[in-house]
């Protein structure tokens, strides 16, 4: 903020966040370079913990991850920067 750079708090919802970003990949909304090398280690040692989904949670195993989670928030922030704006615009409709 001194140096003049916007921050913002992290969306941190992980599961949504995955979604969103598997449908920027699906789309080709996000082109890999074989220059990341950790990332794509990454992505393939990324798995769904056990625990969580004996509990009937949906959490990956947040070990090594730090590269997928700078995607999600890339995915976040520079692709999709409207889209938890456009989820809070919408109007909220009651039940019968």
């Amino acid at each position: 903020r001194n140096n003049g750079f916007r921050v913002q708090k992290a969306k941190n919802d992980v599961v949504d966040g995955i979604r969103v970003t598997q449908t920027a990949m699906n789309e080709g909304k996000i082109l890999f370079s074989n220059q990341c090398p950790n990332l794509f280690k990454e992505l393939a040692s990324y798995v769904w913990d056990e625990k969580a989904a004996e509990r009937g949670e949906d959490k990956p195993v947040k070990e090594h991850d730090h590269a997928c989670d700078a995607m999600r928030y890339f995915v976040y922030m520079v692709i999709y920067k409207n889209y938890t704006a456009k989820i809070k615009e919408r109007p909220h409709v009651r039940g019968l």
